[in-house]
């Protein structure tokens, strides 16, 4: 049986529903995610998973639950929604992994993407100081670029990484 549905949540909260009912959908719906989560052994219902993306309920997913979704909305987008949400509510940005291992010889390709990638950050702050501020649009067009540059220093964090571990003295 189902709970009040007029709680009113704080902000951050509601950022978890909103992720959660993205999740949610991404997953077959409220139908398609009880399966799922049934599937892995866990036990769901589909007005329960619907609740958890209602603005009103008191119903957040689990854990596991999450784990669960979200192992299946790969590729999807934001994916993963719910834990990239938790991250920016701690202050964090995710950041993905590289897919390989990283080779030694890749550091010069990557020294160079990462020039190529600060080279365009500072063109368009630049060009969004043209009129000595930056605009909430302006700021949105670098970010996107901001997070490749991370990307790019993530990967060549693990190619050092590997030269550091199994490299020669």
């Amino acid at each position: 049986m189902s709970s009040g549905r007029d709680i009113v949540h704080a902000a951050e909260a509601l950022a978890l529903k909103v992720a959660s009912r993205t999740l949610v959908r991404g997953s077959g719906g409220g139908e398609g995610a009880a399966a799922t989560i049934a599937a892995a052994g866990g036990g769901a219902r589909q007005q329960r998973m619907s609740d958890c993306g209602n603005p009103n309920t008191p119903d957040f997913l689990r854990i596991d639950e999450v784990a669960t979704l979200e192992d299946v909305t790969v590729g999807q987008p934001n994916h993963p929604i719910v834990t990239r949400t938790m991250a920016r509510r701690q202050g964090f940005a995710l950041v993905r992994l590289p897919e390989r291992l990283p080779q030694a010889t890749d550091l010069l390709a990557l020294l160079a993407e990462q020039a190529k990638e600060n080279g365009d950050i500072a063109a368009l702050i630049l060009a969004a100081l043209a009129d000595g501020k930056v605009t909430r649009r302006e700021a949105g067009s670098v970010r996107p670029q901001v997070h490749e540059a991370i990307a790019v220093l993530v990967a060549m964090d693990a190619e050092l990484a590997i030269i550091e571990a199994e490299g020669s003295e």
